[in-house]
């Protein structure tokens, strides 16, 4: 009876909450560290990812709250963030960064914000990381952004994934010529 391998898997790991998510301020560059609650769910999802399976690789935009919620991930999975890819990096939200999200809509109702960069780049450089990612053949563990995620899992299953929350993760798994989102994780709950 021959082996059989699991099939390829990505998991898009938004990072956990930092203070600014919990006041709904647009974060997007903004380089803000991760609140206690934002440990706490790096830790849950490091913890369920692991259960689910091994993987093989785990990689990070290099915002500080991406790469402390891979730490804590990798703490769980034994693995050590493998690469930073500036790609997986957030939307750049401009004169919207740093404002609460209703007075954003209130003063930019169409969501086109000053400097901010628009979303056709965001999917351009996010489907270049995906095939960069890809290209390596390796289940692997992607800790990034909301926009970017969404705009992935968009652009390689046809389907909005919906409400993508802090320290959730989606997993994509490759079938045949195409990929399919198989499984989501809430975020951790406070203790």
């Amino acid at each position: 009876m021959p082996f059989s391998t699991p099939p390829l898997q990505i998991a898009l790991v938004r990072h956990g909450e930092t203070d600014w998510n919990a006041r709904n301020l647009f974060q997007g560059r903004v380089d803000r560290p991760l609140s206690p609650v934002g440990r706490h769910q790096a830790r849950g999802v490091g913890s369920e990812l692991a259960a689910v399976r091994e993987w093989d690789r785990l990689v990070a935009s290099p915002l500080v709250r991406a790469r402390q919620t891979a730490e804590a991930i990798g703490d769980a999975t034994g693995l050590s963030v493998e690469e930073s890819i500036d790609d997986l990096i957030e939307q750049s939200f401009g004169a919207a960064e740093g404002v609460d999200r209703e007075e954003a809509m209130v003063r930019w109702p169409d969501r086109n914000y000053p400097g901010g960069e628009p979303l056709p780049a965001v999917k351009v450089r996010a489907y270049r990381a995906w095939d960069r990612i890809v290209l390596q053949r390796r289940s692997t563990i992607v800790v990034s952004h909301v926009v970017v995620i969404r705009a992935l899992v968009e652009a390689v299953t046809g389907s909005d994934p919906g409400f993508v929350g802090n320290g959730s993760a989606t997993v994509l798994t490759a079938f045949g010529d195409g990929w399919a989102l198989t499984g989501t994780t809430s975020p951790g709950l406070v203790p």
